[in-house]
């Protein structure tokens, strides 16, 4: 994973030259998945505290939800549903009041994310909120998430053919738009569901070639309730 071999290096050199918003940056949002990577919510969590320590805790900018959403995606990856679902509740009036959803690519990621915790904490009719939400957007990749919205809901029902019809659009979507890490996320998810050993461990491979060590926690991060 490209993450693993930047953020280190990119994180030192912030440190040393005493630049506070790339020392945040390189901690916290998509960056702080290099912890998850190498199977280290701990250290995840750690490093996200210590850089919010040394930022303004006023108002609600881009370096809280990169917050947010590191602290999030850690509870998920720990499996903890309810934890990031209060989380994303508590914080949400600041998101609105930030006015960072009238920014679209944020907007879906907030949702996406607000779904997932919904999902994996088992409130299926806010989770398809939230993938109504997505509908409304413009972008493809917003589309696909709430896909994978709808994958799960239909899942934790148990109506497995409606998982699965919805697990293979978004992944046909992911395809189509070189999101390589979610493809492989909605295939590892998709041979566990039909039993095919072999593709799970196809996506296995992929995530080994990226130096994730726990593939089962990263997906299970990527794509809660699958």
């Amino acid at each position: 994973m490209e993450l693993q071999e930047r953020v280190p290096a990119e994180l030192a050199d912030a440190l040393e030259r005493g630049d506070l918003f790339s020392a945040v940056n390189m901690r916290t949002g998509l960056a702080n998945l290099a912890w998850l990577a190498a199977d280290d919510p701990v250290g995840a969590r750690r490093v996200v505290v210590e850089a919010m320590a040394s930022w303004s805790q006023q108002g609600f900018y881009l370096q809280h939800y990169f917050e947010l959403l590191a602290l999030s995606q850690i509870d998920l990856y720990e499996g903890d549903g309810a934890r990031a679902l209060a989380r994303i509740h508590a914080a949400w009036p600041a998101v609105r009041h930030s006015q960072l959803l009238r920014i679209e690519y944020l907007r879906s990621v907030l949702l996406h994310l607000r779904g997932s915790a919904a999902v994996a904490a088992g409130a299926l009719d806010e989770a398809a909120g939230a993938a109504r939400r997505l509908d409304a957007l413009s972008a493809q990749h917003a589309r696909a998430r709430a896909l994978l919205l709808r994958a799960a809901i239909a899942e934790r029902r148990g109506q497995r053919e409606a998982a699965l019809l919805a697990l293979r659009s978004a992944r046909a979507r992911f395809d189509a738009d070189g999101l390589r890490a979610y493809l492989f996320a909605a295939h590892h998810v998709e041979g566990r569901l039909v039993g095919d050993a072999a593709q799970t461990a196809a996506a296995d491979a992929y995530f080994a070639a990226e130096r994730v060590r726990n593939p089962d926690s990263f997906v299970r991060m990527m794509l809660p309730g699958l």
